[in-house]
Protein backbone atom coordinates (compact mmCIF):
# COMPACT_ATOMS: atom_id res chain seq x y z
CA UNK A 1 0.00 0.00 0.00
CA UNK A 2 1.65 3.63 -0.69
CA UNK A 3 2.01 5.78 1.85
CA UNK A 4 0.88 9.18 1.75
CA UNK A 5 3.21 12.15 3.78
CA UNK A 6 0.06 14.49 4.22
CA UNK A 7 -3.51 14.50 3.03
CA UNK A 8 -6.39 16.83 1.98
CA UNK A 9 -9.97 15.21 2.52
CA UNK A 10 -12.43 16.51 1.18
CA UNK A 11 -15.26 13.00 1.44
CA UNK A 12 -17.86 15.95 2.84
CA UNK A 13 -17.93 18.54 0.39
CA UNK A 14 -17.57 16.38 -2.50
CA UNK A 15 -20.63 14.56 -1.30
CA UNK A 16 -22.54 17.60 -0.67
CA UNK A 17 -21.97 18.80 -3.67
CA UNK A 18 -22.97 15.38 -5.61
CA UNK A 19 -20.59 15.72 -8.23
CA UNK A 20 -20.02 12.72 -10.69
CA UNK A 21 -16.54 11.09 -10.02
CA UNK A 22 -15.17 10.94 -13.18
CA UNK A 23 -15.87 14.63 -13.49
CA UNK A 24 -14.09 15.22 -10.08
CA UNK A 25 -10.89 13.20 -11.20
CA UNK A 26 -10.67 15.25 -14.30
CA UNK A 27 -10.68 18.74 -12.81
CA UNK A 28 -8.62 17.74 -10.07
CA UNK A 29 -5.76 16.19 -12.03
CA UNK A 30 -5.72 19.58 -14.11
CA UNK A 31 -5.08 21.47 -11.21
CA UNK A 32 -2.45 18.76 -9.20
CA UNK A 33 -1.77 16.15 -11.99
CA UNK A 34 -1.80 12.46 -11.81
CA UNK A 35 0.63 11.43 -9.60
CA UNK A 36 -0.76 13.68 -6.73
CA UNK A 37 -4.42 12.49 -6.91
CA UNK A 38 -6.19 9.40 -5.27
CA UNK A 39 -9.57 9.16 -5.49
CA UNK A 40 -11.42 6.70 -3.02
CA UNK A 41 -14.74 5.47 -3.02
CA UNK A 42 -16.51 4.09 -0.41
CA UNK A 43 -19.61 3.06 -1.84
CA UNK A 44 -21.46 4.03 -5.02
CA UNK A 45 -23.15 7.36 -3.56
CA UNK A 46 -19.98 8.59 -1.50
CA UNK A 47 -16.08 9.25 -2.37
CA UNK A 48 -13.64 11.63 -1.38
CA UNK A 49 -10.04 12.75 -2.78
CA UNK A 50 -6.32 12.67 -1.03
CA UNK A 51 -3.77 15.07 -2.34
CA UNK A 52 0.10 12.92 -1.84
CA UNK A 53 1.55 16.67 -0.71
CA UNK A 54 0.21 19.40 1.62
CA UNK A 55 -1.78 22.12 0.25
CA UNK A 56 -1.45 25.55 0.76
CA UNK A 57 -4.16 27.27 2.85
CA UNK A 58 -4.93 29.26 -1.02
CA UNK A 59 -5.27 25.86 -2.91
CA UNK A 60 -7.81 24.86 0.24
CA UNK A 61 -9.82 27.99 -0.27
CA UNK A 62 -9.78 27.66 -4.20
CA UNK A 63 -10.79 24.07 -3.93
CA UNK A 64 -14.04 24.77 -1.90
CA UNK A 65 -14.42 27.86 -3.70
CA UNK A 66 -15.02 26.10 -7.17
CA UNK A 67 -16.11 22.69 -5.88
CA UNK A 68 -19.75 23.95 -6.71
CA UNK A 69 -18.46 25.04 -9.86
CA UNK A 70 -17.45 21.83 -11.08
CA UNK A 71 -20.47 20.07 -9.67
CA UNK A 72 -22.53 21.81 -12.48
CA UNK A 73 -20.67 20.49 -15.19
Amino acid sequence: MESFSSYYNCWETVSAYRIRRDVLENWLRKLFGDDQIVVEESDDTLYGFWLTRSLSNDEKRMIRRDLPNVASL
